[in-house]
């Protein structure tokens, strides 16, 4: 029995600042993670090997800059108004590269808390800050038991999922210090412009792989086996605030493809420099997807699902 096991801390400070907070800097992330591996040979003709993994990610706000209509420099006339003329400048005014993504107490609200009841995968506390978030989990597990006559029976399992959740500020520039003209108009309005968003996806998947093989010595060789995959895929929980309240944007939604299959392989040595050979593999791709709620943000009374086979 051997194993290994290793860890992993890196972090790297973010390349830019934000205009609208000095002490705020974009681009910064860190990771950790652990991981682990395993050799078992509890008999000369039996292998267990086996590899897990877990890991987080946290990214901070991104570098984000735009060119708007008040830097444009000139204005062609007609109803579009202003436009870029000419080249685009070669490096962005430091003023441009910023955002607002100050969680405060109505934000953290509607973002972390959901009062709204907004359509979600999971529990938004998950990533109770601005920028990115992610958890990783990837598992494998291979045994190769050598059997009589020369033959290997073969199985290989593997296990991952993969879950984000991320905010981001849609104005591509701080607006802390603009007031809001729909603040105390429209009811829920935040007192200054805020166009915050967070979404989330959540992953997993399964697959299995079953094979005998004969010999490789033989003048006549063969391969037999089964796989099978499934996955489950969340998307489409992206909600937030904006200048004129919360609001939800998507359709959640989920996805489940699953995928049996058999497959077969015969190879025969007419000569020593001449090998005939077939193969063959017969799958079912089982697709199902659900429409859980609707793009205001209301779940339906029973999901909307499309669902159907195909062969090949």
């Amino acid at each position: 029995l051997a194993l290994r096991v290793g860890g992993s801390h890196v972090f790297e400070g973010g390349q830019y600042t934000n205009s609208g907070d000095p002490n705020e800097t974009f681009g910064d992330r860190k990771n950790d993670a652990v991981s682990a591996q395993m050799l078992f040979e509890p008999a000369s003709n039996l292998k267990i090997t086996g590899f897990f993994s877990y890991g987080e990610m946290h990214d901070g706000p991104p570098a984000q800059a735009a060119l708007k209509n008040t830097e444009f420099n000139c204005d062609l006339g007609g109803t579009s108004g202003s436009y870029w003329c000419g080249a685009l400048p070669n490096r962005m005014p430091e003023a441009l590269i910023g955002g607002n993504y100050d969680l405060d107490a109505a934000a953290y609200d509607i973002l972390i808390d959901n009062v709204d009841g907004y359509p979600t995968i999971f529990d938004p506390s998950f990533n109770p800050r601005s920028g990115l978030k992610r958890r990783t989990v990837q598992a494998d597990l291979r045994i190769d038991w050598e059997m009589g006559n020369g033959m290997l029976l073969s199985s290989i399992t593997a296990y991952h999922t993969d879950r984000t959740q991320t905010a981001l500020d849609l104005t591509f520039r701080d607006t802390s210090g603009y007031p809001n003209p729909n603040f105390g108009i429209i009811p829920g309005a935040p007192s200054f412009n805020h166009w915050l968003l967070n979404y989330q996806t959540d992953i997993s998947d399964f697959s299995q792989e079953i094979r005998l093989t004969s010999a490789q010595t033989n003048r006549l060789r063969w391969t037999l086996g089964a796989s099978y995959f499934t996955a489950d895929y969340d998307n489409g929980a992206i909600y937030g605030l904006n200048v004129f309240g919360s609001g939800n944007s998507s359709t959640l939604r989920n996805q489940k493809p699953k995928t049996p299959a058999i497959f077969g392989a015969l190879y025969f040595d007419i000569t020593q420099d001449l090998t005939i050979g077939a193969e063959g593999r017969y799958q079912w791709d089982k697709i199902e997807s659900s429409i859980l709620a609707s793009s205001s943000g209301v779940y339906y009374p029973e999901a909307l699902v499309s669902k159907a086979t195909f062969k090949s």
